[in-house]
């Protein structure tokens, strides 16, 4: 029963990556820019 559950989480936890896991990609990649953008200006003061 315990077993069923856990591979029903997983596969829940796969379908909301799939689904979703473009939209992190593209939050990730805008954070890194700002995180890039503030060390660089930090470096220029």
């Amino acid at each position: 029963m315990a077993s069923k559950h856990i591979i029903f989480l997983s596969f829940l936890l796969l379908k909301i990556l799939s689904l979703y896991g473009w939209i992190i990609v593209c939050l990730l990649i805008l954070h890194l820019e700002d995180i890039l953008t503030v060390s660089s200006l930090g470096d220029y003061k």
